[in-house]
């Protein structure tokens, strides 16, 4: 039973089962009246046989009570069907062996042509589908012979008449009775087969109009005295005018003329009387006759009834799929265009289409599709041309999408992406094309690959970095022993001694050295290490000769300064790095070929639109900058390499390390400043670098301070975890006249301090495993404080200025230094301290 339930439970109930079990009371007086009447008023017009009438109506209205009553209480129906047939039979003068049996089987008949109609068409049963009609014939033919079997059964038992007669006559009487009555009573009270359309005027009217005739003529077949149109000789007029109810009214209409023709032909003298046109010489023949006409009649009405409604049905889905369809055709966000593929021809367009073309739709169809739809293709590949290579795909079903840019009325263009697909026509033809405005949609996520360049780009420089700090420290750390030594092994020797100009070469080594490790810190962007108001132009003039002379002998070098000049907040070293750097490359540009390599400086004011088209990864501000461009005529850059020239190891060389360009930006960066390039293929690349002007004024850059004969005294503790940085570092103090004690962590330095109350001077190294430099100097100015405490490492000054600002340090000296860089910070501390005292 569950298998029905799929339809009904969102149908709308009938006004009898529209309370189960609440009105049941209600329900069993109306089902048991109604049964009672339509027994009585079948006893009053018996057959030509004085046993069953020729329509037997109680069947049709025990079947419609269950049908239109829900399942779980057909027990109870049935019970009250069977009490109001045993009454009708007793109060007619029925045996009650007799009415007892033929109930039974009248019962049973009822349920069982209930259970195969619900069975078959779900619980909702409204007789507009044809499947229902067809399960009403079933019923009331192949159930109905079953049931017809019983009775006869009971009726040769009981000794009322013979078996076939009886068989006969019931099953006739009965299935017209299960064939007429019970469609008219279930569209009566059925409501939602009445709509808007039925209630019209003119529906009205019409309705009224066919139950006239229906009358009219059945009383002119049916009946002797009545003389109309002489309908009696032309019966099989009234399939005609059923047909009209069929077609033009709905199935309660026609249920119900049905039902008055029927009961028009069983009240009617003709069956007693005669004659028939169908012939017919007894009233049992011509009631047979009669009886057989009904049923054709019957049948015949309901299939044509529910044929038209569902035909009906089936259009005004249609109808109102196609509503839907342009429905979401014209509200649909993205523009849709609608077009004959043959003829390549506009057939139809929504509002969005012409917001998007900046058209009407008239103008849009008339125009054509070219007109509006020039794809805009380097090779000038049309619409037409497109459409013809994909219609394959487009034909076969699938989804064609692509992004193409299209032309509006106005002449601006706009990015689509655009959905081919095949519409449902007579000849499929008919494709629909669906433009998805993505222009904004384009430039916010080329924004967003932009952003995360720039942030790969920073993270690269930042994972780099820190590989480089740790590099740079035990490298620094090398360095140290190495000059130091050297530095030493000068002061001991005679200037006249050959091994003096080796020991100057170890030097000269060591700084190039010192400034690779200066570079590793600048990529990472922390390479301030001794800044100072600086002069570009001094400074390019500094390092002209060295420039001359480290670039092709085809390249000339070309100078041109602007005075004056504002100062530059900047490091000397770097600055020449970055300039070294850029000349260099400027000169491989050119190669093999004569070309110039042109240096300029400047100043000028920069704004923010300015400063957006610079490489930077940090903001900057607006105000005025000193430039430095360098600009050569080689061989230029493309888009890709552009976009390549600041990642880190990325080389056009042959072999390469590919920090330079890194390092400079890096450099830049660290300096608060911005990079601008201009390149174009085979003509030449300008870098243009840009530092914040200074509002202190230049002042050249002093290298060496001159010879120093100046000595100390007292004891020193030397902090570092590298022995070669203690071993060095123990001969440079004992040759400015210290007595040195040396620490291999924070917690010997501490232990040692606290053994040795003269120490007079720490030397702590910031970077060291078990306590670092940091801890070690706060555990010390809790032991004292009044320590002095000359901090020591490879980082720049600024940076642990910033971490010991305010805390109490008195010196700090980078890593790798000399023995006069080790004196001059010594001094420096040692006169703070006594003009402090």
């Amino acid at each position: 039973m569950d298998m029905m339930t799929s339809n009904n439970e969102l149908s709308p109930k009938s006004s009898i089962d529209s309370k189960p079990g609440s009105d049941f009371a209600l329900q069993v007086v109306i089902i048991g009246l109604a049964y009672f009447t339509a027994n009585k008023i079948a006893l009053l017009f018996p057959d030509a046989e004085r046993v069953l009438a020729a329509v037997w109506p109680a069947a049709g209205v025990g079947l419609a009570a269950l049908l239109l009553s829900p399942r779980q209480i057909w027990p109870k129906t049935l019970i009250v069907i069977f009490a109001a047939g045993n009454s009708a039979n007793l109060i007619s003068g029925r045996p009650l062996i007799n009415s007892l049996c033929f109930m039974t089987a009248n019962c049973l008949e009822s349920y069982c042509s209930a259970w195969l109609i619900t069975r078959w068409c779900g619980d909702n049963i409204t007789f507009s589908r044809v499947k229902e009609i067809l399960a009403l014939i079933c019923a009331s033919t192949l159930v109905n012979a079953f049931t017809a079997t019983v009775s006869s059964a009971f009726a040769v038992i009981v000794g009322i008449n013979s078996f076939q007669t009886f068989w006969s006559t019931w099953w006739v009487s009965d299935g017209l009775g299960l064939l007429i009555v019970t469609p008219a009573i279930v569209t009566l009270f059925r409501p939602h087969i009445i709509n808007k359309k039925t209630l019209r005027l003119s529906r009205l009217a019409e309705t009224a109009c066919y139950f006239v005739v229906i009358i009219m003529f059945s009383l002119d077949a049916f009946n002797n005295n009545i003389v109309l149109l002489h309908i009696d000789r032309f019966p099989f007029l009234l399939f005609a005018v059923i047909a009209w109810g069929a077609l033009r009214l709905n199935i309660s209409a026609v249920a119900g003329s049905i039902l008055i023709l029927a009961i028009i032909a069983a009240t009617g003298d003709t069956i007693s009387r005669g004659p028939l046109i169908w012939g017919g010489n007894t009233p049992p023949e011509r009631l047979l006759n009669v009886q057989m006409f009904i049923g054709i009649l019957a049948a015949t009405g309901l299939f044509l009834s529910a044929s038209f409604a569902e035909a009906r049905k089936a259009v005004q889905s249609e109808r109102e799929t196609g509503k839907r369809f342009r429905a979401l055709i014209e509200q649909a966000p993205e523009a849709i265009l609608i077009f004959e593929v043959d003829q390549l021809m506009l057939v139809d367009a929504n509002p969005a289409a012409e917001k998007l073309f900046d058209c009407s739709r008239n103008v849009l169809i008339q125009g054509g599709l070219q007109r509006f739809y020039t794809m805009g293709q380097s090779d000038g590949q049309l619409i037409a041309e497109l459409i013809e290579d994909h219609n394959q795909q487009v034909i076969s079903g699938k989804i064609v999408t692509f992004e193409q840019q299209v032309q509006t009325a106005e002449g601006r263009f706009r990015l689509c992406e655009v959905h081919l697909v095949r519409l449902p026509s007579e000849h499929d033809n008919l494709i629909r094309a669906s433009f998805i405005d993505i222009t904004e949609r384009k430039r916010v996520e080329e924004e967003r690959i932009g952003l995360e360049k720039q942030l790969l780009h920073a993270q690269k420089l930042e994972s780099l970095g820190v590989l480089a700090g740790g590099i740079a420290h035990d490298f620094n750390n090398l360095l140290m022993a190495i000059m130091g030594n050297a530095d030493m092994a000068l002061m001991r020797l005679s200037k006249e001694s050959p091994a003096v100009e080796n020991l100057r070469k170890i030097e000269q080594a060591s700084a190039r050295a010192a400034d690779l490790a200066k570079q590793m810190l600048a990529y990472s962007g922390k390479g301030k290490f001794v800044v100072e108001p600086l002069d570009l132009n001094n400074l390019v003039e500094e390092m002209w000769h060295m420039l001359e002379v480290s670039i092709s002998k085809k390249a000339v070098l070309r100078l041109n300064p602007y005075h004056p000049l504002p100062a530059v907040e900047a490091d000397a070293t770097q600055i020449r790095q970055i300039i070294m750097n850029l000349v260099i490359n400027a000169s491989e540009a050119i190669g093999d070929k004569s070309g110039i390599i042109a240096v300029t400086t400047g100043c000028l004011e920069c704004n923010e639109i300015y400063l957006q088209g610079t490489w930077l990864t940090d903001a900057i501000h607006e105000g005025l900058y000193v430039y430095l461009e360098i600009a050569d005529t080689g061989c230029g850059m493309d888009k890709e390499t552009q976009d390549k020239i600041f990642d880190p190891f990325f080389t056009t060389k042959f072999a390469g390390r590919g920090l330079g360009m890194a390092a400079v930006l890096g450099i830049v960066r660290g300096h608060k400043g911005a990079i601008k390039v201009y390149s174009e293929l085979n003509k030449g690349t300008t870098f243009k670098i840009l530092l914040p002007a200074s509002d202190r004024p230049a002042e050249l850059f002093n290298g060496d301070s001159g010879h120093d004969d100046w000595h100390g005294e007292g004891t020193v503790l030397l902090v570092d975890d590298e022995e070669t940085v203690r071993g060095i570092g123990t001969d440079m103090l004992k040759g400015l006249g210290f007595e040195v004690i040396t620490a291999n962590d924070g917690h010997v330095a501490l232990d040692k301090y606290r053994d040795n109350p003269g120490i007079t001077l720490v030397i702590l190294d910031l970077t060291m495993p078990h306590m670092d430099g940091e801890q070690c100097f706060r555990e010390l100015r809790q032991l004292d404080s009044k320590v002095k405490v000359i901090m020591s490492s490879g980082f720049s000054e600024q940076e642990v200025a910033q971490k010991f600002a305010g805390k109490g340090l008195a010196g700090f000296i980078q890593k790798p230094y000399k023995l006069s860089m080790l004196r001059e910070e010594i001094k420096k501390v040692t006169a703070a301290h006594i003009k402090m005292s």
